[in-house]
């Protein structure tokens, strides 16, 4: 380990005194064996993800005899993040360093760009720049000199004058989840790894996640529709996660997964931060004294790994067949890795770290960075920007430029997203305020904007900008502001840093407009809520009708309505005999829709088969589309035979068919 000689360790505390500190150091320590929950944690916030990751990595280890190095490394490391110990490494003073995000972004980085000016360098006052965090880092805060100095990385890069390092915001995150990587390529997908994979990937995942890939804007919304409106509350802490992966999942890698599923991959994707930012300086260390398994032991990291193998199995093959058909079998796992990365920790990430703090801030009355805003049509756009910026998904891009005094060169992005020079002198405080859009589309660098190679193979920009705001805005679109309310008992607490406020509970108080007539029982009870045989509400959505014997998918796209030789689209309430108040797709079991219907004090209006045979080949076209899988389809090629075959068919409009599955109209 390199140790630094202005940082030798110094403890203020006569040596008695440092022994007994030492030694209820260790005994609180070691009592910590308890499951620590990481359950609101950001990869970007210190005081929820690396000190109590370190405590749990001392507290598993139970300092065996056979590795006490290791473990007074580990404990060191702990009592100085407790300011109990003075850094005896950089990358100590580094971690330490970090702590003062504490006090907010705007606090830590002005106050440290203060002391770098009353230092005697003159180019950082007036929150220009900042040595910080750490002995060698020089952060850039303006947001002129963040676009001047992104605009050359693609260049400086190329040629070799500047290399990335491993960094996930400002943490430096060590290698060990990139197991599958080649050898010195295991770091973060278009950060941590070498230019030549950076060739190969990054116009692979332009195209994945780019407006041409396979998702668009209207799409993505109505996801959001749909989720938000088969809820009657959310918490905004786990289940706007759950949405963004069955987004993401579907753009990816084409396929759909259940809530169960995406909540199964949010656990997966905290498991695998906590593992990726564990110290560089002690995963080296343990490598070194032959106790990296113990090390693995003590963090679980083995769980961490099959789920991964597991991931990239399933993924392969789809990674293939969508993305890299003409690759070698190793390209394809490169890329095959580096997309999994998007799912973990790029928009899996931010999206949610945006949405959490902008529906509190709708919410949040007089603690609201902006009490009394309305969401409205007209300011959806500016609100999903005004969000994004006010509470910056992305803090940092870094590089390290050997020939600087101060190599490790950050870009605190969202340090750019409020400097004066740009937003205003109010800004800095900072200050929630909607602007125009063209303030936003030419001052924007919270996504590593400017940085663009016009051959396309060394942009550094987010390749998921325009997807991560289409489901900000997309999910703001979905969100009916008077229809909910926070949770009985919230109160809401906004802070400077991720995840900028605590977590919350949303609950239904009603329908919009448009949805007020759904399906509802007589006594105005939700009938999805309480009949689980009703699979979906069809009410105010699409019928997919299969009106010949052509047994293919429609040849249009979901969102059209139009016809072709085997199927027409059109809207519930447009088709003839269908106005209702209740629309839905049920599993009859063999009884009728005047039975179902009946059950919930409703009279049946119509019934008809659904293109059962058909949903395999509906499914495979919604999922090509990027689209929600519905199962709001008719049989039409079937009901001209039963209506001249049985009168009785005809004079209850299919009410009394019996029928396994069925579409069923129901009014009061």
């Amino acid at each position: 380990m390199r140790m630094s000689h202005a940082l030798m360790l110094v403890v203020d505390v006569t040596a008695e005194q440092d022994e007994s500190v030492m030694l209820q150091s260790r005994k609180a320590l070691r009592s910590r064996v308890e499951p620590i929950d990481f359950k609101d944690c950001s990869p970007i916030d210190p005081t929820c993800l690396l000190t109590p990751v370190i405590q749990s990595l001392y507290a598993n280890l139970g300092c065996p005899d056979e590795a006490p190095e290791f473990c007074e490394s580990v404990e060191h490391a702990v009592l100085v993040l407790q300011g109990k110990a003075v850094p005896a490494l950089e990358e100590e003073q580094y971690l330490l360093d970090l702590l003062q995000l504490l006090k907010g972004y705007s606090s830590a980085f002005y106050s440290a760009s203060d002391k770098t000016c009353d230092d005697g360098d003159s180019e950082s006052c007036n929150h220009k720049r900042a040595n910080f965090p750490g002995p060698t880092a020089q952060s850039y805060l303006t947001n002129g000199e963040i676009r001047a100095k992104m605009k050359a990385v693609p260049e400086l890069q190329g040629n070799g004058s500047i290399t990335r390092t491993n960094m996930l915001g400002f943490l430096k995150v060590n290698e060990k989840y990139w197991f599958d990587m080649p050898e010195g390529e295991r770091g973060l997908g278009l950060g941590g790894q070498s230019v030549a994979i950076h060739r190969l990937v990054r116009p692979i995942v332009d195209r994945v996640f780019g407006e041409e890939g396979n998702w668009s804007a209207a799409s993505i919304e109505q996801q959001a529709r749909d989720f938000v409106d088969s809820k009657s509350q959310i918490d905004m802490s786990t289940d706007v996660k759950i949405w963004g992966q069955q987004v993401l999942h579907r753009v990816v890698f084409g396929i759909t997964i259940s809530e169960e599923e995406a909540a199964d991959f949010g656990d997966f994707q905290q498991k695998a931060l906590i593992t990726a930012i564990l110290p560089t300086f002690l995963v080296t260390l343990a490598r070194s004294q032959g106790v990296e398994g113990l090390l693995e032991k003590a963090t679980s990291y083995e769980e961490v790994k099959a789920k991964k193998n597991q991931y990239l199995a399933k993924f392969w093959p789809l990674t293939k067949e969508l993305h890299c058909p003409l690759c070698t079998d190793l390209e394809v796992s490169i890329v095959n890795s580096n997309l999994l990365d998007g799912l973990v920790f790029a928009g899996g990430l931010s999206v949610p770290g945006v949405l959490l703090p902008g529906i509190a801030t709708l919410y949040a009355g007089d603690q609201s960075p902006a009490p009394g805003v309305q969401l409205s049509a007209d300011n959806t756009e500016q609100f999903a920007w005004e969000t994004t910026r006010y509470f910056p998904p992305v803090l940092g891009f870094s590089y390290v430029d050997t020939t600087k005094s101060q190599p490790l060169q950050i870009m605190a992005l969202g340090m750019g997203q409020r400097s004066a020079d740009v937003w205003g002198d109010d800004a800095e405080s900072p200050t929630f305020r909607m602007r125009d859009m063209k303030t936003y589309y030419d001052n924007w660098v919270g996504h590593a904007d400017f940085a663009e190679d016009p051959a396309g193979e060394m942009t550094r920009r987010c390749p998921g900008k325009s997807l991560s705001f289409a489901m900000i805005e997309g999910w703001y679109k979905a969100w009916d502001q008077p229809a909910w309310t926070p949770a009985p008992g919230t109160h809401f607490k906004f802070t400077e840093r991720v995840p900028f406020v605590n977590g919350f509970t949303m609950v239904r108080t009603a329908r919009s407009d448009d949805l007020e007539e759904t399906c509802i029982d007589s006594a105005g009870v939700s009938i999805q809520q309480l009949d689980s045989r009703m699979k979906e509400d069809c009410t105010h959505k699409d019928f997919h009708i299969w009106h010949s014997d052509i047994e293919r998918a429609p040849t249009y796209k979901p969102d059209e309505y139009t016809k072709d030789e085997a199927w027409r689209t059109v809207k519930v309430q447009e088709e003839d005999g269908w106005q209702s108040s209740c629309v839905a797709f049920v599993q009859t079991g063999g009884t009728s829709c005047t039975d179902w219907c009946g059950v919930h004090g409703l009279q049946c209006v119509k019934g008809e088969d659904d293109a059962a045979g058909m949903k395999s080949t509906l499914r495979k076209w919604f999922d090509a589309g990027g689209y929600d899988v519905s199962q709001c389809s008719l049989g039409e090629r079937w009901e001209s035979v039963k209506m001249a075959g049985s009168a009785t068919y005809a004079s209850s409009h299919g009410c009394d068919e019996r029928l396994n599955s069925q579409v069923c109209a129901c009014s009061l």
